[in-house]
């Protein structure tokens, strides 16, 4: 499980995160201090999924054990 840092949100991407840019539409919002459960992480980007929610976030934007 990760946690949004102290930054205000982070976004979740439906597309691979080899298709996910800063230009892509987010399908949703975590806002600071939200938990989500990580289930595999690829470069720079891990699939996490919370409530009803599942989609890909950069490491950058979490914080928590990803290993």
């Amino acid at each position: 499980n990760v946690i949004c840092p102290g930054q205000n949100f982070s976004e979740i991407f439906s597309a691979s995160m080899l298709n996910s840019t800063i230009f892509s539409n987010p399908i949703a919002i975590l806002k600071k201090g939200r938990l989500a459960k990580i289930i595999k992480c690829k470069n720079e980007w891990c699939k996490s999924e919370t409530d009803k929610y599942k989609g890909w976030v950069k490491t950058d934007n979490i914080w928590g054990s990803i290993k």
